[in-house]
């Protein structure tokens, strides 16, 4: 007896109206956009937490980048830099991090590492190095 649900179904679908592929592929753009940017995050979070715990000796590996070449499929680059930028984020003061953390999501890993300094050296409560710059670091 489906098919009077699938017919009632499928008049209904055909009643909806229909996207033009153009909003639909816009709409599929903002969301993976924002899914990247979320996983980005996420993954940064739990590669700091893998080396907290040392999640390496559950699975045979001796040390972390075996462990994340062979069963995770990160390049030890690519996981120390977002280890780093997680850190980096950490030290901030509670109220900047979540702004912080979403900043750093929208410029993604490459240029997200090239920040980590200065935010570990603003982390510290660090003036600019620069005597002729005054004031806390921008």
């Amino acid at each position: 007896m489906t098919r009077p649900r699938s017919t009632a179904l499928a008049k209904r679908a055909s009643s909806l109206p229909v996207k033009p592929e153009h909003e639909v592929v816009h709409e599929t753009l903002l969301t993976a956009r924002q899914s990247v940017e979320t996983s980005f995050m996420d993954l940064a979070a739990a590669i700091d937490r893998a080396c907290q715990i040392k999640v390496w000796e559950h699975y045979g590996a001796v040390a972390p980048d075996a462990y994340f070449i062979q069963q995770v499929d990160l390049r030890p680059r690519s996981w120390r830099r977002l280890r780093s930028i997680w850190q980096a984020i950490s030290v901030l003061p509670e109220a900047e991090q979540a702004e912080a953390r979403e900043a750093f999501a929208k410029l993604a890993n490459h240029k997200a590492s090239i920040l980590v300094p200065l935010l570990r050296w603003r982390g510290r409560g660090a003036t600019h190095p620069d005597p002729r710059r005054p004031g806390p670091a921008v």
